[in-house]
């Protein structure tokens, strides 16, 4: 559906999917075209009242961007939840959005489209640490399997070495990418990330959990960066 009048995003969810679409036009491939129809998809009326339901667990933890102090950074939540609702929401049927996409409009694009939104399947959604940086030999580091992953062809310019992010990486014709919407975790905090990320992967605290804790603490240390980190983590 398109249109404002026919669309559940909001007029800021609407200008923040236009900005992801210019950045995102850095990825030599149909990623960016292909997020940007499921976003299109995803704000269709009949998800309505899944987008409100979802906005309330996503922002639970600071409640939605606009309030309790939130700054100019909400556009960074707010991209970070358009994605999150596409890939990790789940409808009353089960699926996801981008499955219902795969189902319902998959049929009318062109076979190398297809191809590439099938694809969108091999994704990891997990926190990362940056390992090296530089054209062609940017590697980064699954903190929950411990596996590398190298060279990742779109790492956000402003990440540096040590640095750790919660990303939502795509495999795609067998080249890593990472969409725009990340969340930069404090490096203060790997002493208490780093040996929970192995609890996952030792089965003692379930992924979904441990990237909801990020995300929650992520948000509020973009709208409360005068206070202390170890207020965060309670």
């Amino acid at each position: 559906m398109s249109g404002a009048n026919r669309s559940s995003w909001t007029e800021n969810e609407r200008l923040v999917r236009l900005e992801q679409g210019v950045e995102d036009g850095k990825m030599n491939n149909a990623l960016p075209r292909l997020l940007h129809a499921i976003e299109e998809y995803a704000g269709g009326l009949e998800y309505g009242h899944e987008l409100k339901q979802a906005k309330e667990k996503f922002f639970s933890p600071v409640g939605a961007p606009g309030k309790n102090g939130a700054r100019a950074d909400a556009e960074l939540e707010l991209a970070n939840f358009i994605e999150w609702f596409i890939f990790d929401w789940k409808l009353p049927d089960g699926a996801s959005v981008w499955a219902n996409f795969v189902r319902f409009r998959g049929a009318k694009l062109d076979p190398e489209d297809l191809d590439a939104l099938k694809q969108l399947s091999r994704q990891n959604y997990s926190l990362f640490l940056v390992k090296k940086t530089g054209p062609g030999k940017t590697a980064v580091k699954d903190m929950v399997s411990g596996e590398t992953f190298k060279p990742v062809q779109n790492l956000v310019g402003a990440l540096r070495r040590g640095d750790m992010f919660l990303g939502r990486m795509i495999t795609i014709n067998g080249q890593y990418y990472f969409t725009e919407a990340i969340f930069v975790i404090p490096r203060s905090l790997e002493k208490i990330y780093k040996p929970r990320a192995k609890l996952v992967r030792k089965g003692g605290l379930r992924k979904d959990e441990f990237t909801d804790e990020l995300r929650g603490l992520a948000m509020k240390t973009i709208r409360y960066p005068r206070m202390k980190l170890e207020e965060f983590y309670k």
